[in-house]
């Protein structure tokens, strides 16, 4: 099963969005983007390798290609069984989760209703708390996060096991529950 790395986030710009301050509204998007460049990335790496082939891969995957939402992404991994159906239901949600910061102004922060009713859906959250429960002294992520800190870092959390399992994915491997890396404080 994944764990978090802090290899998983593969370039400077991925590690400053990952652990970037601000407000909720900018934190959700930001965390969205790297795991769509993380499915970028995963399905850019199964497609042909051939160099001609480059520009074309290119040109389907950006925003405006035929293949350039994050919804599209999403559906052409799984069906080409690149994601478990886990990873695919999970991604569904961050998808929306994105969408409503992004499109719907009412809602600022996670604990508005529509955000925290889509992240209650989220199985990997409810396994980020039940650890923050099982350890209320304080257990920590790989990553530096602790366990049950606010709400933001708990989807932080959660966005760090999809990162790691679509790395794991371009690498051949389909994962199907979370696994997370933390000790106790």
């Amino acid at each position: 099963m994944p764990e978090y790395s802090t290899n998983d986030l593969t370039s400077k710009d991925e590690h400053e969005a990952f652990y970037a301050q601000g407000s909720d509204r900018a934190i959700a998007i930001l965390l969205g983007s790297i795991v769509e460049n993380r499915l970028t990335a995963l399905l850019e790496r199964k497609m042909c390798q051939e160099p001609w082939l480059h520009e074309t891969k290119k040109n389907l995957l950006r925003p405006s290609g035929p293949l350039g939402s994050f919804g599209t992404k999403l559906h052409l991994a799984a069906t080409f069984s690149f994601i478990s159906q886990f990873m695919w239901r999970e991604l569904q949600t961050v998808i929306k989760i994105r969408n409503k910061f992004a499109h719907d102004l009412t809602v600022r922060d996670f604990q508005s209703a529509k955000i925290a009713d889509l992240i209650k859906k989220l199985e990997t959250y409810e396994i980020v708390q039940t650890i923050a429960r099982r350890y209320p002294e304080g257990a920590v992520h790989v990553s530096g996060i602790r366990f049950g800190e606010s709400v933001v870092n708990d989807y932080r959390l959660c966005i760090a096991y999809y990162i790691s399992g679509l790395r794991h994915a371009e690498e051949g491997d389909c994962y199907t529950a979370p696994s997370f890396g933390y000790f106790d404080t």
